[in-house]
């Protein structure tokens, strides 16, 4: 691999200053030679003229990255010739060994190219995955986050009707510790400057500003920050202090139009919803304020922003709930090492009340002991689990239980 990478760099002089490629450009020919000849794993056998390539930037302890590595290769099969997808990672052979040992790892049967320094360089990223999608000709149609790699974005690249999403650019000068609006300094004098602000404020979307919340203590403006930049209403109120207890599951709706206050990603394409849905929140308090205030506020604010209620309700709900069958049968945290594959049993609970379901996964076993599930059980699947789950002592079964609910009502 080293001395593949050595030599592409002596025959292709300029490569290893290579200016960063945008979308437009064109790959250099040495570059799709280096991405033809460098995969590790599952080398490339046909020519990549004419084809989609999509080349996958990731890693094997980036949780999402690998999660989405069966559906990628399912994608491959299904397309063919037509697309060739690739993944690359800075991270030596070894650390994909050691995945590919693994289920449902094993038959994934993608191309790899591993210490990947020259392709980084010319797709400079912060965050994975980060996809390069590249047309015919190695014209740069797009840069995405793996989401967009579906079937109907790889039939849109491939018919040429829409190839305009939005850019994955993980570099802007937005910076956290300052506030997101700022007192106008043309109209107030420095001099003139309060000694103490409170405020909320709230923004649309915006563009190129990674997703995300912080909080700030200010011990020379004696304030504490809030901030939540491009999030639905959802996402929102799931990160403010004091709510973060409460899984996707425990957000009921009562609103004529879900999509508008919560993200899909079974039909939604991230960027595209974000963009037309989130948007910017910020809450600065005095120290002295309260945290039960605090919240309260930021409850009333959201709920004005967005022209809603929302209230915390215990009520009576259909309930996924697991409960123990022959503790027998149970695989219990001491056999792990012996196992090595096995799923915590937190995996399945987590999986279900993260999504937006409105249907709540309790775990109702004797003593919460921390266990384990075999590889590969269908966690979307209820009714194949609920056949499943007693070989390992345990039982999942709906009933309704009484139950903390986060409640969303249109006015």
């Amino acid at each position: 691999m080293k001395l593949l990478y050595c030599l592409l760099l002596f025959l292709c002089p300029g490569v290893s200053n290579a200016q960063v490629l945008n979308i437009g450009d064109t790959l250099p020919a040495n570059v799709a030679q280096y991405i033809l000849k460098s995969p590790v794993f599952n080398p490339i056998t046909t020519s990549l003229d004419n084809k989609i390539i999509v080349l996958d930037f990731m890693a094997t302890n980036c949780s999402a990255c690998i999660k989405k590595l069966p559906e990628l290769d399912s994608l491959q099969a299904q397309y063919g010739n037509k697309i060739q997808v690739v993944l690359v990672s800075n991270q030596k052979p070894v650390h994909f060994t050691r995945l590919m040992s693994r289920e449902p790892y094993a038959n994934v049967k993608l191309p790899v190219i591993c210490n990947d320094t020259l392709l980084a360089a010319l797709f400079p990223h912060q965050y994975l995955s980060h996809v390069v999608w590249i047309g015919p000709g190695r014209n740069i149609k797009a840069i995405t986050h793996a989401h967009y790699v579906r079937p109907v974005t790889i039939d849109a690249m491939l018919a040429g009707t829409r190839t305009q999403w939005p850019v994955k650019n993980d570099f802007t000068s937005y910076s956290k510790r300052q506030p997101l609006l700022a007192m106008n300094m043309e109209n107030v004098a420095e001099e003139s400057l309060p000694a103490l602000q409170q405020y909320s404020s709230f923004t649309a979307y915006l563009p190129n500003v990674v997703q995300q919340y912080n909080t700030r203590w200010d011990s020379l403006g004696n304030t504490l920050k809030f901030t939540l930049v491009n999030m639905g209403l959802a996402d929102m109120l799931l990160h403010l202090p004091g709510m973060r207890h409460f899984e996707k599951s425990q957000l009921l709706l009562n609103v004529p139009d879900k999509k508008q206050y919560q993200f899909d990603p079974a039909t939604d394409l991230r960027e595209d919803w974000y963009a037309a849905h989130g948007h910017c929140y910020e809450a600065v308090f005095s120290k002295a304020v309260d945290a039960r205030r605090r919240q309260q506020k930021m409850l009333d604010d959201l709920a004005w922003y967005f022209n809603v209620s929302i209230s915390v309700q215990k009520m009576r709900r259909p309930a996924w709930v697991l409960t123990d069958a022959d503790s027998s049968l149970q695989l219990p945290w001491v056999q792990k090492n012996s196992r090595g594959n096995d799923v915590p049993l937190g995996n399945l609970l987590y999986y279900w009340n993260n999504r937006y379901t409105e249907v709540p996964m309790i775990d109702k076993r004797a003593n919460k002991r921390r266990l384990y599930l075999p590889p590969g059980l269908p966690f979307s699947n209820i009714p194949q689990l609920q056949k499943v789950l007693p070989a390992y002592g345990l039982h999942l079964k709906m009933q309704t239980e009484e139950v903390m609910m986060l409640v969303i009502t249109s006015l």
